[in-house]
């Protein structure tokens, strides 16, 4: 089988959907710019070509880098691209049997706790709190002496052993307001646990009892680090005390700020958004906005400009496909900004 494609040396996107398409997109200009790209492209190509913003007849073209806010290229912007695009590998343990997703995520960064809390979940949801065990594996003892608990010193001490099966940790659950015993047997890992116990938490079965659970597993992991770093030992009712008491303190100050603040902020923001402020005599105000759907990458835009008395001077609007909201945005700042053009030479 044999596909013959037509030469392509120099073809540009403006050869294909042109300028006029793009800001004056009538159904003959539309029909002319598909004719072109069908004749070139499938169907999925055809769409990405048409949401490329293209500029007018005396706009030359530059090359832009798109992860930096300048549209110029940096070192500092390479390797955070060349970073984040790395695939982290999967960690062998029981607690990374979960893969990360986003009701994980969710279900850890809505928690009402301190963001050093919600790390330490997020962590340990991730096997990578630096638990004796885990050091030991990963860098073969190089940084430890042993991987067996310092409370206990007879298990491997792994994220769950420190949590819920060493002797202690097992007698501050017991004593707590929730009376858990945890099974080692069949435990299926923190990652999962923590999801379990985050739909429970949607279905109300306790109310805000994952925020105490965090304070909690937060408490335990401090008390094993005062142990091991400062030989500092405490019961277990101490501990559950303490993450009670952290846990009430919190909730409470966090409920005393949003109070005193709602009503002041509330006025404040709808005074602001209903203002509008005009400008200098003899000139002209342009708002813009644009609307973008993800899914079928629409976006429309929209300008309306004003004088200095608030009078409506004209507008414009334009429908149109784009990749992001960004570009979605940034096509709207241009519609206002060609709208004062026009209106001036006229």
């Amino acid at each position: 089988m044999e596909i013959c494609l037509p030469p392509l040396v120099n073809v540009q996107i403006s050869n294909c959907i042109g300028w006029q398409t793009f800001w004056t997109p009538t159904k003959d200009n539309e029909v002319i710019s598909h004719y072109k790209l069908s004749n070139l492209f499938n169907s999925s190509e055809i769409n990405a070509i048409s949401s490329i913003p293209i500029g007018g007849p005396n706009v030359k073209d530059e090359l832009i880098w798109p992860y930096s806010k300048n549209g110029e290229y940096s070192v500092k912007s390479g390797y955070h691209l060349s970073f984040s695009s790395k695939q982290v590998p999967p960690l062998t343990s029981s607690s990374n049997d979960v893969n990360s997703d986003q009701d994980l995520w969710d279900s850890i960064w809505s928690i009402n706790t301190p963001p050093k809390i919600r790390a330490f979940i997020w962590k340990a949801c991730h096997n990578i709190v630096p638990t004796r065990g885990t050091l030991f594996s990963r860098f073969h003892g190089k940084f430890t002496s042993g991987s067996s608990c310092p409370r206990c010193g007879e298990c491997y001490e792994s994220l769950e052993h420190v949590i819920f099966f060493c002797p202690f940790a097992q007698a501050v659950w017991k004593i707590s307001d929730f009376g858990y015993s945890p099974n080692h047997r069949g435990f299926p890992g923190f990652a999962k646990w923590w999801k379990k116990l985050s739909m429970l938490n949607n279905k109300g079965l306790f109310s805000n009892g994952l925020d105490l659970i965090a304070f909690l597993c937060w408490s335990i992991w401090k008390a094993r680090n005062a142990l091991v770093f400062s030989a500092s030992s405490e019961s277990p009712f101490v501990i559950w005390n303490r993450a009670n008491s952290e846990y009430q303190e919190f909730s409470a100050s966090v409920s005393a700020s949003v109070s005193s603040n709602a009503s002041s902020f509330s006025s404040s923001t709808t005074a602001l958004a209903r203002s509008w402020i005009p400008p200098r005599p003899d000139f002209l105000k342009v708002n813009c906005d644009a609307a973008f759907d993800p899914i079928s990458k629409q976006a429309s835009a929209a300008c309306v400009a004003r004088d200095n008395s608030g009078r409506l001077i004209g507008g414009n609007s334009l429908l149109f496909s784009a990749p992001s909201a960004l570009v979605a945005e940034a096509t709207a700042i241009r519609l206002g900004t060609f709208f004062c053009f026009e209106y001036w030479m006229e």
